[in-house]
């Protein structure tokens, strides 16, 4: 559970580096996506584990692709 928990975290950043990178808010990628703005925050805090359909949304309102947001994220054994 341990590397389960450190990878939803570790996605959770990297959702926030690119929206920050983007210049989008929480409020933009919640319009872009149609994703509700407290799952978002909850999803970035690493406090909710992402649905794969939100998932693909969020990358394609972000405009990349899903390898260049889990680049560098290592499961730990």
């Amino acid at each position: 559970m341990e590397s389960e928990s450190y990878f939803i975290i570790a996605l959770g950043q990297r959702i926030t580096f690119y929206r920050e990178k983007a210049g989008l808010t929480v409020s933009d990628i919640s319009g872009l996506t149609g994703i509700k703005t407290d799952d978002i925050i909850a999803y970035e805090k690493g406090n909710l584990s992402i649905k794969v359909e939100d998932f693909l949304k969020i990358i394609k309102a972000l405009e990349i692709d899903s390898a260049k947001l889990m680049e560098g994220i290592e499961l730990k054994k």
